[in-house]
């Protein structure tokens, strides 16, 4: 969906993402594909569940989401992707083909914001060189968008400011 200069794609990272395959059919990376290579708007931004990356001591990345999303994110230089399953918060900066990059050279800010209300995980802190932001609390996300700035804060549960972070 389109709101302002936003658009939002929305995935299945949980059943859908093992019906992914490689040869051409109507799956949802093949939906991802369409769906990214025709918006027009200034900002892409893809939401799912499970993450590319995590520093969760006691889990791995998807491999399927490394292997079948994140390329399709890269090509198409969204700038910005929301995740949950991880019961905190960490923002990592951005990556392009498992390196730290920048926005302005389509690398990708993948934002995990799980910290909704359930009981919170372990996070290894400073672990991962690519990790820009990690916190076990309790927090919600606000975010503002115009043609040129996307701009958006974790905020805890006290009205503290946890992170801030603008991709121009």
């Amino acid at each position: 969906f389109d709101w302002g200069p936003i658009h939002v794609s929305v995935l299945d990272s949980e059943y859908a993402l093992y019906g992914i395959r490689d040869e051409e059919t109507d799956d949802m990376a093949d939906w991802l594909d369409a769906d990214l290579s025709t918006t027009n708007r200034p900002w892409k931004i893809v939401t799912f569940h499970q993450p590319p990356r995590t520093s969760n001591p006691k889990r791995t990345p998807n491999p399927i989401v490394v292997l079948n999303v994140v390329p399709l994110l890269e090509k198409y230089q969204a700038p910005l992707v929301l995740l949950g399953h991880e019961h905190f918060y960490e923002r990592f900066h951005p990556i392009l083909k498992g390196q730290r990059s920048t926005h302005a050279e389509g690398g990708v800010t993948y934002v995990i914001s799980g910290g909704g209300g359930a009981g919170l995980y372990d996070i290894d802190l400073g672990k991962d060189p690519l990790q820009a932001v990690g916190a076990k609390i309790h927090h919600f996300l606000a975010a503002e968008a115009d043609d040129c700035t996307l701009s958006a804060r974790a905020i805890d549960l006290t009205g503290q400011e946890i992170d801030r972070f603008s991709l121009n």
